[in-house]
């Protein structure tokens, strides 16, 4: 019985033990590239995911498949130079009404880690319209980090 306490204890110990490292946070600057909808139905054929895209070929990639119902990505903010910037992005699943939004609450940064932090948000209004909610955002480029999204 003993014993037992005794592996309790040290669990518990080793349990409420953190690396403070990973508790101190900056906040990363961001800009919004572009947010919206896409209206193509799943023409896109983009599945509901969050994104991260670190060169050029990737991003011409992406707003390939974006523009592949309407030219939507002519309103981006397209100023991206990859040799420091990075781009997250994030897409909601395909929905029959237009009560959906992301909107970027933080984005963090630990020794370890990039942390997202956004909301899916839904309003009152909204049209009959099958769309995608998404956002795009650009960050400095984080050597080496994990980058984590955090829907709150």
């Amino acid at each position: 019985m003993r014993n037992w306490i005794y592996l309790l204890f040290l669990t518990l110990v080793l349990v409420s033990c953190s690396n403070e490292d990973d508790d101190i946070t900056d906040e990363v600057n961001y800009s919004i590239i572009g947010e919206g909808e896409l209206y193509g139905n799943g023409q896109e054929e983009i599945e509901p995911s969050n994104l991260i895209i670190q060169d050029s070929a990737s991003w011409s990639a992406l707003t390939t498949k974006m523009d592949s119902y309407s030219k939507i990505t002519n309103t981006f903010d397209n100023d991206i130079d990859f040799s420091s910037d990075m781009v997250l992005a994030i897409f909601d699943s395909i929905r029959a009404r237009t009560f959906y939004t992301f909107t970027m609450t933080t984005i963090q940064e630990t020794s370890t880690k990039v942390i997202v932090n956004y909301k899916k948000t839904t309003t009152n209004q909204g049209y009959d319209v099958i769309n995608q909610p998404f956002i795009v955002v650009k960050i400095p480029k984080s050597s080496n980090k994990e980058i984590l999204f955090n829907q709150n």
